[in-house]
């Protein structure tokens, strides 16, 4: 979440010159698993896929938030 949470921050570029293309690569990877093991395990329930997405999507956001009040408060 982490790693995801700070491609969040940063840009393409940035995220290049610091070495962290593999790791943010895996860490999108697993979230899209993991985004489509919860739709399988909830599919009964017809919950949208996009749901699930959205629901990952703001727990990036939220921990992105915590994540930048931190590098501020720190600068």
């Amino acid at each position: 979440m982490d790693t995801l949470a700070l491609a969040h921050l940063i840009s393409p570029e940035e995220i290049l010159n610091q070495g962290l293309r593999e790791r943010v690569e895996t860490a999108q990877r697993q979230g899209s698993e993991a985004v489509s093991k919860a739709f399988d395990a909830l599919e009964d329930l017809q919950i949208p896929r996009e749901r699930i997405q959205k629901l990952v999507d703001d727990r990036i956001k939220e921990t992105s938030d915590k994540v930048r009040s931190v590098m501020h408060n720190h600068s």
